[in-house]
Parts: C-alpha cells; sequence; structure tokens
C-alpha cells in the first residue's frame, strides 16, 4: 500500500470547518472485478475507521493507493500496515503524560 498526506483538509470558502479525510485510489488495472474493488475499499475504509482516534486531530488528507495483496489479508493485518504508514506520515497523535 502506497500512502500520501497533506495538511490542510477541506475546500477553502466552503464555510465546512477542515477536517481528517481519506482518500483511496483502487483501479481497474490493479483490481479488476467490481468486487474486488469494493473488498478493498471496505477494508480500508473499516482500518481507518478504527484507527481514527489514534490519529492527530490537526486536519489533513490522507491518499491511499492498495496493492493487490490486500485481497489476501485480513482487517487487522490492514489496520496495522495503515497504522505504520501513519506513523511514519506524522498523523499518529502525540500523547503527552496524559
Amino acid at each position: 500500500m502506497s500512502a500520501w498526506a497533506a495538511a490542510g483538509g477541506g475546500v477553502p470558502g466552503d464555510g465546512a470547518p477542515p477536517a481528517r479525510r481519506l482518500g483511496m485510489k483502487v483501479t481497474k488495472k490493479t483490481f479488476r472485478l467490481a468486487t474486488e474493488r469494493n473488498r478493498a475499499k471496505r477494508l480500508l475504509r473499516e482500518s481507518f475507521r478504527l484507527l481514527l482516534p489514534q490519529l492527530a486531530a490537526e486536519p489533513w488528507d490522507l491518499v491511499l493507493v492498495p496493492r493487490r495483496g490486500i485481497l489476501d489479508v485480513k482487517e487487522p493485518d490492514v489496520r496495522g500496515e495503515l497504522s505504520w504508514a501513519c506513523g511514519k506520515l506524522g498523523l499518529k497523535a502525540r500523547h503527552g503524560g496524559t
């Protein structure tokens, strides 16, 4: 899985507060069948949902590009890799003494 992050989040001038957003690029080239693409997106969304409380509160955008191997693993493995990627990108919350 490849991951990119950018500070910000939200569209300027839309009136909505900045947010933490997830984007996915799940292509037909990588996943030929629609059911495969849907499964990859479901795995990423659920992993992101469960990981969200551990991530930094400031607004950012995260874009994920899954590889074909994601179809062969279970959600906890995907969550672990996503957690590692978020840590490398500096999106994990820094907990002090609290």
